[in-house]
C-alpha cells in the first residue's frame, strides 16, 4: 500500500478478522503488546516471515494461516476491497466493515474520516451534487486525476446523480516498462532494506569502457543505484555520463544511504512521482586493476519508488551476459497486468429489479464489479426524498512481474433519466 496510515489500519483490519488476540472476551481485539500464538496474532507473524513480497506474500500467509488453524479467512483480494470500504464506512454493527479497534471520526483514534478529508482538507474533491455531464467530468476542478496508485483507493461521492445512471469504467489493461530491445530487460527489484545484485558475466582487467541503456526511478535521497568494480579485493562505485558527457551519479549523502559515492538517485526522466519510462544512454570506465563489473541497487528500511531497469549492457563495444542470484534482479518483459474493481455503496437497493447482484449488509448495499471495461445501470428511486448520496470506490489490484506502476482510467456517472444528461 502507498501510505503509511493506509498500511496500518489494512493490517490491523486483517489482524481482526483473524480474531485479535484470540477468544471471545471483551479483551479480544484490544491490542495488548503480547505475542498469543493464534488468531491475528498469528497472521500477522505469519505474514512478515513470509519471504514473498507484495498482496502474494499476504495471501501465502493466509493460505498457511488457514491451514495452520483450520480457519477460512478470506483471500487477500476479497480483505484488501473490504478493508476499503471499512475505512469508509467503519459501520458499527458490521462484521465485515467495522473497525473494533479504530473508531475514526472520533479523536481518540482520529478525528478524520475518507469524507472529511475529501471535504476539507482537499477542498470538497470527489463530492458532487446533481448530474455529471462528460464536459463536467472534464472540467470540474472536484473531478480527482484518474490515476490509480497500486492497491490505492479513490473515494468519491454522489448525491442526485438522476433517478438513474449509467455507472462506467475504462481501465489500461495493463501498464508497461517496455525493453530498450528485445522483449525482456533486466529488473532490480522492489524489495526495501535490500542490496540486489545483477553480475557483469565479462573477463574485466581494468580500463575497458562499458555503456547500458536504462530507466530508473529511484526514491530520491534515499535509494540508490550503483556500478561497481572490485579492485583488490574490494568494491569500488563508478561514476556514470550520459552520451553528453555530463555526470549522472552523485556523491550528495542527505540521508547517510551514500557513503560509497558515484550514486543514481531520482528519475532518469519526466517528473518525479510518474511513472514516464523513457529509456537513457549511460557509460562509465572500469578502474584499472579492477577484476569483475556488477550493478547494485540499494534500498533504505521504508518507502520505494518503481526502481531500476537496465538493458542492453556492453564492455569494450561487445554485448555481455548478465546474471543474478533467486531473489535479486530478474528478467521481464515489464507488462504489469491491471485488474480494475468498482464498488459502490448505498443505503439503499439501487437495482430492485435484479436480486443476487449485491451484497446486503448492515453498513448497506454494496455492489462489487470488476474488468478493465466496466458498465453497470442503477436505479436512484429507493433514494427520493432523501439527501442520501452513494459512494463509489476505485482500486486497481494489478498482478504480474510489476505490481508497482500507476494506470489511467476513465470513469463516468452519467445521468440516464431524465434530460439532464
Amino acid at each position: 500500500l502507498e501510505n503509511y496510515g493506509a498500511s496500518f489500519s489494512y493490517f490491523m483490519y486483517l489482524w481482526e478478522q483473524a480474531g485479535g488476540n484470540g477468544g471471545n472476551g471483551a479483551q479480544q481485539f484490544q491490542p495488548d503488546l503480547e505475542y498469543d500464538d493464534e488468531a491475528g496474532d498469528l497472521l500477522l507473524k505469519l505474514i512478515f516471515e513470509e519471504q514473498a513480497d507484495s498482496m502474494e506474500g499476504v495471501q501465502n500467509a493466509i493460505d498457511t494461516w488457514n491451514t495452520m488453524t483450520g480457519g477460512d479467512l478470506r483471500s487477500a483480494k476479497d480483505l484488501f476491497m473490504d478493508w476499503a470500504l471499512a475505512i469508509f464506512l467503519d459501520y458499527e454493527g458490521s462484521d465485515t466493515f467495522d473497525f473494533k479497534t479504530l473508531n475514526f471520526g472520533d479523536p481518540t483514534t482520529t478525528a478524520w474520516t475518507i469524507e472529511l478529508a475529501n471535504d476539507i482538507f482537499w477542498g470538497g474533491r470527489g463530492n458532487y451534487n446533481g448530474a455529471m455531464p462528460n464536459a463536467k467530468w472534464v472540467n470540474f476542478k472536484k473531478v480527482p486525476q484518474q490515476t490509480a496508485l497500486p492497491f490505492g483507493v479513490s473515494y468519491e461521492t454522489f448525491r442526485n446523480p438522476g433517478p438513474t445512471f449509467r455507472l462506467t469504467l475504462d481501465g489500461d489493461a495493463e501498464t508497461v516498462v517496455e525493453p530498450h530491445t528485445g522483449d525482456v530487460h533486466w529488473y532490480a527489484g522492489y524489495e526495501s532494506q535490500n542490496d540486489n545484485v545483477l553480475t557483469v558475466d565479462a573477463t574485466i582487467t581494468g580500463g575497458e569502457p562499458f555503456d547500458f541503456w536504462t530507466w530508473y526511478f529511484i526514491e530520491e535521497g534515499w535509494d540508490y543505484g550503483f556500478v561497481e568494480a572490485q579492485v583488490a579485493g574490494n568494491w569500488v562505485t563508478v561514476p556514470l555520463f550520459d552520451d553528453s558527457a555530463t555526470e549522472v551519479t552523485t556523491d550528495d549523502n542527505p540521508h547517510d544511504n551514500n557513503t560509497e559515492g558515484n550514486g543514481l538517485t531520482g528519475t532518469s526522466g519526466g517528473a518525479y512521482f510518474v511513472d514516464d519510462p523513457v529509456y537513457i544512454h549511460l557509460n562509465g570506465t572500469v578502474p584499472a586493476g579492477a577484476t569483475a563489473l556488477r550493478f547494485r541497487y540499494s534500498t533504505d528500511a521504508a518507502y520505494l519508488d518503481t526502481g531500476w531497469f537496465v538493458d542492453d549492457v556492453e564492455v569494450n563495444d561487445a554485448t555481455v551476459d548478465l546474471t543474478s542470484e533467486p531473489g535479486n534482479w530478474f528478467l521481464t518483459n515489464g507488462v504489469q497486468d491491471n485488474n480494475w474493481v468498482v464498488q459502490v455503496v448505498s443505503p439503499c437497493d439501487l437495482t430492485p429489479k435484479v436480486s443476487g447482484d449485491e451484497l446486503a449488509d448492515t453498513a448497506g448495499f454494496i455492489y462489487r464489479l470488476t474488468g478493465d471495461s466496466i458498465e453497470a445501470s442503477f436505479s436512484t428511486a429507493c433514494m427520493h426524498g432523501t439527501q442520501d448520496r452513494l459512494a463509489v470506490v476505485i482500486s486497481n489490484m494489478p498482478t504480474g512481474d510489476l505490481t508497482v506502476l500507476d494506470a489511467d482510467y476513465t470513469f463516468r456517472i452519467t445521468n440516464t433519466g431524465n434530460k439532464q444528461k
